[in-house]
């Protein structure tokens, strides 16, 4: 016979960073493993001491110019140096039918009746396109310095918050960047 002691799971601080966005603010909240706080982007500041370093930042339609001290996950974001870099052109009537991938990030996720009207046209570089094309990425991660991953479209713009994968990605997310 074997005993262990479990530690308690501790709760994730994630900041969310938008102008509004009901679907990210309901379904990060209802996450019992989140600690959701939001700020407006305007509100958003580099934190001065490691105390005030959250464990993830989720931004909506905004990105900070400096890299995030945190892992973070975005929508849509605003163009930042840090990030892919845009192309230009807006890509438009995309459908993420038939897309397959091994990541975690789409773990138990189906995109099969996803549609995105417009999305972000940008290079993918030398990060991993997780959903799309090289031409046309719509999901994409990178590990440096820290992990982050970027939907290039504003939920708005697209089916995805009302299927129910949404909700299992935001928590495979969740899960990704803080492991």
């Amino acid at each position: 016979v074997a005993y262990t002691y479990l530690a308690v799971p501790r709760r994730v601080r994630t900041i969310l960073v938008t102008r509004g966005n009901a679907y990210l603010e309901t379904l990060l909240d209802l996450d019992p493993r989140v600690a959701l706080e939001t700020i407006e982007p305007d509100g958003y500041v580099v934190p001065e001491t490691p105390d005030d370093v959250p464990d993830l930042y989720v931004f909506d339609r905004f990105a900070p110019s400096e890299t995030p001290v945190a892992p973070a996950l975005l929508f849509r974001p605003s163009t930042a140096p840090w990030l892919p870099e845009p192309t230009g052109a807006e890509m438009t009537e995309l459908s993420l039918s038939g897309l397959k991938s091994d990541h975690p990030l789409l773990q138990h996720v189906s995109l099969e009746d996803v549609v995105v009207e417009s999305a972000a046209a940008v290079s993918p570089g030398e990060h991993e396109v997780i959903a799309g094309t090289a031409d046309q990425p719509i999901l994409l991660a990178g590990e440096t310095p820290l992990r982050w991953a970027e939907l290039t479209f504003d939920l708005g713009d697209s089916n995805f918050p009302l299927q129910a994968g949404f909700p299992i990605f935001l928590a495979n997310a969740v899960t990704w960047l803080t492991s």
